[in-house]
């Protein structure tokens, strides 16, 4: 059997670094019997405490925030290999993002990054202490939690 886990990445009081974690946590109220299924995990941060989230995972989805230069609430889907590809600090909010961390567990130990890795980016706006998300990132939930359970459809 194929062992998920979907993870959302983000800090609460960082205006839209938050979307990850409200993603994940509303896919998670719309399909309880789903998420019953395989496991749901929030981190506030991307950095090196992700690899040990993954365990023994076949298949991981993450979902955080990014920064691309599109237009707020734009929800980007990329694989491991695509994210990596961005290099050393784009494509997170993060000073030690995703990308950083999973090119290092490739390095380190390739057997930390799960077969098939999805990350879910929610293109963000406003990354101020203290701030609320967005406007245009809010509304993008609906459509982030759909393609986060078209995903998890491919892998069930």
């Amino acid at each position: 059997m194929n062992k998920i886990i979907i993870i959302g990445i983000g800090q609460k009081f960082r205006g839209d670094d938050a979307i990850g974690p409200e993603v994940v946590l509303a896919w998670e109220k719309k399909h309880p019997e789903r998420a019953k299924e395989l496991q749901v995990k929030i981190s506030p941060l991307p950095g090196l405490e992700l690899l040990g989230l993954f365990e023994d995972a076949d298949t991981a989805i993450l979902v955080d925030a990014v920064q691309s230069g599109a237009e707020a609430g734009r929800i980007h889907v990329a694989s491991a290999e695509q994210l990596i590809a961005f290099g050393a600090g784009s494509g997170s909010v993060h000073g030690f993002g995703v990308a950083e961390t999973l090119a290092l567990g490739r390095l380190a130990n390739p057997e930390t990054i799960p077969e098939n890795l999805i990350v879910i980016g929610i293109e963000a706006a406003n990354m101020d202490v203290g701030s609320s998300i967005s406007v245009e990132v809010r509304e993008s939930i609906p459509n982030a939690v759909a393609k986060l359970d078209e995903i998890v459809s491919q892998y069930i």
